[in-house]
C-alpha cells in the first residue's frame, strides 16, 4: 500500500467525472468541490447494475476488476456526510443502508495500490445484472 497517509475515494458509478451519459451526475461537483483527482483505478470486485445506478461487491473471483477514479479527500469531515446521505449509508446502522463506507485497496498504477473509501453495495445481488466490463460508463 502506498505510505502516504492522506485519504482518498474511489468512486465507480455516478460520482465519477466520466460516465456513460456523458455528462458528470450533479453529485459529482460535491467531489470535485472535496478532493482533488488523482487519477484512474480499479479494485477486486463485481459491478451491478440496479435501476440506473451501479453496485460494487468485493470479490476475489477472476474477471473484469471494477474501474473508477480515485480522488484525494480534502474535507473528510464535509464529504462524508454529504456522500453518505447521497449513497443512503449510516455508518451508525450499516445493516440498515443501502450501501456500507468501507477502505479498500485500489490499484492506481503499476506497482502502486492506495487505501481508498468506497461505497460496497450492502444488498442482495441475485437477479441483478453483473455489469461484465466492470465499468459502469462502459456498460457492458
Amino acid at each position: 500500500m502506498d505510505t502516504d497517509h492522506g485519504e482518498y475515494l474511489f468512486v465507480y458509478g455516478s460520482l465519477r467525472r466520466d460516465t456513460a451519459a456523458g455528462q458528470p451526475h450533479p453529485m459529482h461537483r460535491v467531489v470535485a468541490s472535496h478532493c482533488r483527482f488523482v487519477g484512474t483505478g480499479r479494485c477486486r470486485g463485481q459491478l451491478f447494475e440496479l435501476g440506473g445506478y451501479p453496485g460494487l461487491v468485493l470479490s476475489s473471483r477472476a474477471g473484469a476488476p471494477v474501474r473508477g477514479e480515485i480522488y484525494r479527500v480534502d474535507n473528510p469531515g464535509t464529504l462524508w456526510p454529504i456522500l453518505d446521505a447521497y449513497e443512503d449509508c449510516d455508518p451508525g446502522q450499516p445493516t440498515l443502508s443501502e450501501y456500507r463506507r468501507e477502505k479498500i485497496p485500489v490499484t492506481a498504477g503499476p506497482g502502486r495500490t492506495l487505501a481508498a473509501w468506497t461505497y460496497l453495495y450492502n444488498g442482495p445481488v441475485a437477479g441483478r445484472r453483473r455489469i461484465l466490463s466492470g465499468d459502469y460508463a462502459r456498460l457492458s
